[in-house]
């Protein structure tokens, strides 16, 4: 067809739709869209249900809302519009001219249709091509971000000042002009290459394995195992200025609890400056404290974090004239020799340094975590010990028969059995039993064991150690002086009395449902779901997702419909509303089958479920039969026991893999509070599965969970989630009752 000029097109499902001019005003609306071409310039507005592909052979510069996956978005000129995913991947993104608007398949709040404010997930990009233009360079700042990675960002001929952000991993980033924005991933970043930066940010929360810049760095950040903050786009706080950006240096009106720093866990392989390093920083797990700089005594470490290969600037390192800031290349452990002038091994210029001395050394000695082998504790610091302080004076072994080691009537000493030792590259102090195994000394004198190190303990400094510990890592109590104790029992640890529930439309409630059920058994608590919960009763399976007035049945795997099944009248329970609304199952469903959450909310029930609360199966959220997001889970989760105990409430935290550690999830274990986890169950790498873990073996590093399949206690190793090995953990959510 030819120049619309201004068309409202509304439509269900459009196949092959080309426009063979400019489409300068009004609206595209489709459920879904399998392709769209338009041989001009586009300033209408396009709201799809999906895509498969859309092609722009002029300039975008109007919005696209699309609440599902969109294949492939081209625009042959320039991208200053808005382009939003909600609910699925925007798998490829190609603006040749360049990009200066915002793309976001990030999760993101918006209002429903009532007024309440919904959560969306977003997705992944597998690559994005900038081919001669610049991303950023606009009235505002660009803006790029996804929820689960990038596999590839390219800029082919221009500069990057915009932003760029992933929940996920980013595979290969690469500038082929100068670099003076900002770019961080919340997992690893593989490769990262730029002509220059000045006054930049790379950062990986993770691992950064390599990263290049051809020309000079001025003024710019590299770093692994730093997360700078990233907020999102918020008014208030400076529109985008102050996401990922140092705290010290972000007006203080500006700094929300979402765009703060925080150290991580990650390594540099591999970094290459071919010309000059001026007032800049290279850091692994070293993090700026309130000063804003690194290499000062305020910094935050994080002593797992190393920088493993090697460090090449062929042209000068140099700081400033201010003696209150610092530069330099720091790691919070292991740091080869770094060269520059092409061959020379360089030490500090002024206040551009290098090496573990300075790092390593800043805040408090704190143990970082600990690790149980059959025979020995590990305990790891983030700080280099003073040698002379490491003897048989500074730690003690406790055995128990029943775990109370504030009395002495049932304690064993083994401390003399026992020796220390202590890891000076790597700063841990391993404490190694001199014969036998935990688990064969449990059988005579106990199998619950205290190790103590106390604060005689002091790093190369002088500093003693900042040992108390509550439960989560690093210790401390940001003092220095505390003893550091710990306990932990040998063998297979579980909660007994959490009850086995089986898949009852949706995972995510069901695991739940286990801990609720376990929680009912509590004095006080007897009412958080009708009747016994200690087996998997027709109440019970109401608290997990409440049926209406249908009738229904379940598999270990999921929901079948039977000859007798009765669906339910919509508004009168989540089943009927939500899972399977109009008795479709759209499980296998590539786009949600429309439900009562889009359809009429105002005619729902009112939430009476933990299926409700989590708002599982809801298609307004981008969801199919029994979807539940991982954020969700401890929000339905507190918010359901309030809906039944009015009075109490409960609190949830989510500790996402990286940060959460197996010594975290037994204390937990150890204070009688099941936990929820989401996890990659079948191994291929993704997230698809919630379970709820009762148990942990600290000496095998494996922890115990329902799988909502069957009653049986399973084991698996703990780890995150990595191709080719099943029951990887994303994300663990501690519920705590009140």
């Amino acid at each position: 067809m030819g120049d619309p000029s201004n068309l409202n097109v509304t439509a269900g499902k459009i196949g092959y739709w080309i426009i063979s001019g400019d489409y300068a005003a009004g609206a595209f609306t489709a459920d879904s869209l399998l392709s769209l071409g338009v041989a001009g310039n586009v300033g209408a507005t396009l709201d799809l249900g999906s895509a498969g592909r859309i092609n722009i052979f002029g300039d975008f510069t109007s919005t696209l809302e699309s609440w599902g996956t969109v294949g492939f978005f081209g625009v042959a000129g320039t991208l200053s519009g808005d382009v939003d995913v909600y609910c699925g991947d925007l798998l490829a993104l190609r603006a040749d001219t360049g990009l200066t608007g915002t793309v976001d398949v990030g999760r993101q709040t918006l209002p429903d249709a009532g007024g309440n404010l919904v959560e969306y997930g977003g997705g992944k990009t597998n690559a994005v091509y900038i081919v001669t233009g610049n991303f950023g360079g606009g009235a505002a700042t660009a803006t790029y971000r996804t929820a689960n990675g990038i596999g590839m960002f390219t800029v082919g001929a221009g500069n990057f000042s915009g932003l760029l952000s992933t929940g996920g991993n980013l595979g290969t980033f690469t500038v082929n002009g100068t670099m003076t924005g900002r770019a961080w991933a919340a997992g690893s970043i593989t490769v990262a290459s730029t002509n220059n930066m000045t006054g930049a940010m790379l950062a990986a929360s993770g691992d950064l394995l390599a990263a290049y810049v051809r020309g000079n760095m001025t003024d710019s950040y590299i770093f692994a195992g730093f997360d700078p903050g990233d907020g999102g786009f918020d008014a208030a706080a400076g529109d985008e200025a102050a996401n990922l950006r140092i705290d010290a240096f972000t007006p203080l009106a500006w700094r929300t609890p979402e765009n703060a720093d925080h150290v991580r866990s990650g390594r540099i392989n591999n970094v290459g400056i071919a010309g000059t390093m001026t007032r800049s920083v290279i850091s692994a797990g070293v993090g700026p404290g309130a000063d804003g700089y690194v290499g000062t005594g305020d910094d935050i470490v994080l002593g797992a974090s190393t920088i493993t290969a090697q460090v090449f600037v062929f042209g000068d390192i140099v700081g400033s004239a201010n003696a209150n800031e610092a530069y330099g290349i720091y790691s919070a452990n292991n740091l080869p020799v770094v060269i520059f002038h092409g061959s020379q091994p360089f030490s500090s210029n002024g206040n551009a340094r290098v090496g573990t001395y300075m790092s390593v050394l800043a805040g408090n000695l704190k143990v970082t975590s600990i690790l149980v082998t059959a025979n020995s504790f590990i305990a790891y610091l983030n700080h280099p010990l003073n040698l002379g302080t490491v003897d048989n004076s500074v730690f003690a072994v406790l055995a128990s028969v029943d775990g109370d080691f504030s009395t002495t009537l049932d304690n064993t000493d083994i401390s003399g059995s026992t020796t220390i030792s202590y890891n000076s590259i790597d700063y841990y102090i391993i404490i190694t039993l001199n014969s036998g195994t935990w688990e064969s000394l449990g059988a005579s004198i106990g199998e619950h064991f205290q190790i103590t190190l106390t604060d005689a303990l002091a790093d190369s400094r002088g500093n003693i150690l900042d040992g108390e510990y509550t439960g989560t890592f690093p210790s401390g109590d940001g003092v220095p002086g505390g003893n550091f104790v710990y306990s932990a029992q040998s063998g297979q640890v579980y909660l007994a009395d959490v009850p086995a529930y089986e898949w009852w439309f949706g995972c995510a409630p069901t695991a739940a449902g286990m801990l609720i059920g376990y929680y009912d058994a509590f004095a006080g608590y007897e009412d958080l779901i009708v009747g016994d919960a200690s087996t998997q009763t027709d109440d019970v399976n109401e608290a997990i997702a409440s049926s209406g007035d249908g009738t229904y049945f379940c598999n270990a795997y999921g929901y079948y419909e039977l000859p007798w099944t009765v669906d339910a009248t919509p508004g009168t329970g989540h089943i009927g509303d939500y899972a399977i609304y109009d008795g479709v199952d759209d499980y296998y469903y590539f786009t949600p089958y429309p439900d009562m959450s889009e359809i009429d909310p105002a005619g729902a029930h009112a939430d009476d479920c933990l299926a409700d609360f989590m708002h599982t199966s809801r298609s307004a959220d981008g969801l199919t039969l029994g979807g539940t997001w991982a954020n969700m889970m401890g929000l339905g989760a507190t918010e359901y026991v309030a809906y039944r105990l009015p009075g109490h409430t409960a609190s949830s935290t989510d500790v996402v893999w990286g940060a959460l550690t197996l010594s975290m999830l037994a204390a937990e274990i150890n204070a009688g509070r099941p936990v929820l986890l989401s996890v990659d169950s079948s191994g291929n790498g993704q997230v698809d599965h919630a379970i709820t873990a009762i148990g942990y073996d600290l000496i095998n590093q494996q922890y115990a969970y329902y799988n909502t399949y069957d009653a049986d206690i399973h084991w698996a190793d703990f780890h995150g989630v990595t191709a080719g090995q099943a029951w990887g953990i994303h994300m663990a959510t501690f519920v705590t009752m009140n």
